[in-house]
């Protein structure tokens, strides 16, 4: 089985990144689990072999529940390894893969899938040693589960054994509000040193008619566009909140409810258009 994986533009900078900390935000549907997915495969294809030619490498993946766990991203990585990869339902949740390289090595990748709720939850994530972590919709996540984890990546393989290569935490997420930990690391706090921050396009972009009225249409140079079936975005529009449009779609920091929420960075001249279409 060979993967046929074509990376999209955010996440071709992100490949590139050996940051110890990747923060990726963008809207729905915008390819976020499965660039997430093939950063630690990528990583594991640079792991050094052993003697034998394995290069081994243990990756965790957290999401709040085990049932989203299941339903989604689990999903995602079975149908992008299907023959090569097996997974034991137990606690946690355990995925194995192993590929061959065209160099004659062997990838033997481990794979850890873990609910984290709360900062109690977090707790069994200390006894753990892994080379790389991937935080799932980490805005439904703790920051003291991110600094529990910040402490157990980059531990595997142990240095007798060559120790890990770049090893990372990478989170995705969709716009938070600007009270969440994620809004105040990337827009206050800032770390000018090990930290990386990337904000996909926007998958809609909104047009103000003569009279006032909103529009929409789909965003052509939005990231997974060319995967997504026609008129994707357009259904989700349809009768949907503004808050939800902004904050989902938009990717713009805000809380989606009712009222008329404040958007503190939203760029006019990145997502409005004033011509007509």
């Amino acid at each position: 089985m060979e993967i046929h994986y074509k990376v999209l533009p955010t996440f071709a900078k992100v490949h590139r990144d050996t940051n110890p900390y990747i923060f990726v935000m963008g809207p729905v549907g915008s390819g976020k689990s499965t660039g997430c997915i093939m950063h630690a495969f990528l990583a594991a294809m640079k792991q050094r072999p052993d003697e034998h030619g394995v290069r081994h490498y243990r990756h965790l993946v957290v999401r709040a529940t085990y049932p989203a766990l299941k339903s989604t991203v689990i999903k995602t990585w079975q149908e992008w390894f299907k023959d090569k990869i097996t997974c034991t339902y137990s606690m946690p949740i355990v995925a194995r893969i192993q590929y061959p390289l065209s160099d004659g090595t062997r990838v033997d990748m481990e794979v850890l899938f873990i609910a984290v709720e709360d900062d109690k939850a977090a707790e069994k994530l200390r006894s753990l040693e892994v080379t790389s972590a991937h935080i799932n919709e980490a805005s439904e996540i703790t920051e003291g589960t991110f600094n529990i984890l910040k402490s157990r990546f980059g531990r595997f393989p142990s240095m007798k054994d060559g120790g890990p290569v770049d090893p990372f935490i990478i989170s995705d997420y969709n716009a938070v509000s600007t009270t969440h930990w994620l809004y105040k690391l990337a827009e206050e706090t800032k770390p000018e040193k090990d930290f990386s921050f990337y904000k996909q396009p926007p998958a809609v972009l909104k047009w103000i008619d003569h009279e006032g009225v909103a529009h929409y249409r789909e965003n052509p140079e939005a990231d997974n566009i060319g995967h997504l079936r026609p008129g994707y975005y357009e259904a989700m529009i349809a009768g949907t909140d503004e808050s939800f449009i902004q904050v989902n779609l938009m990717n713009n920091y805000g809380e989606v409810r009712s009222g008329r929420p404040v958007y503190k960075d939203y760029n006019d001249i990145e997502h409005v258009t004033h011509e007509k279409f």
